[in-house]
């Protein structure tokens, strides 16, 4: 399963966005808590194909993913979330 970061345009107007992994330490992550380990974001990049893995303080953990998408368009942080939960409202630009 591809899970994508993401957060609503006005949390990033608020915070700033993220430009590399380790800016997500100033951020609060909305996490998933069913993962093995929630506070552990790891994505493959297109560009080198190798996982990169970044803690997160976690400022809110969820249990579903609807909820968690939920968060995230109420402005509440940035997210690490299956793709294909948010894929419209990523054509949407409700989420960048």
């Amino acid at each position: 399963m591809t899970r994508i970061g993401c957060a609503a345009p006005g949390y990033l107007a608020a915070a700033g966005t993220p430009e590399q992994p380790g800016d997500l330490l100033a951020h609060r992550a909305l996490v998933y808590n069913h993962l093995e380990s929630p506070a552990e974001w790891s994505q493959k990049p297109s560009a080198t194909g190798y996982a990169v893995r970044q803690r997160v303080v976690p400022a809110l953990g969820i249990r579903n993913s609807i909820g968690l998408r939920d968060a995230a368009l109420a402005g509440m942080g940035v997210t690490l979330i299956p793709e294909f939960i948010v894929a419209e409202d990523l054509r949407a630009e409700r989420f960048l």
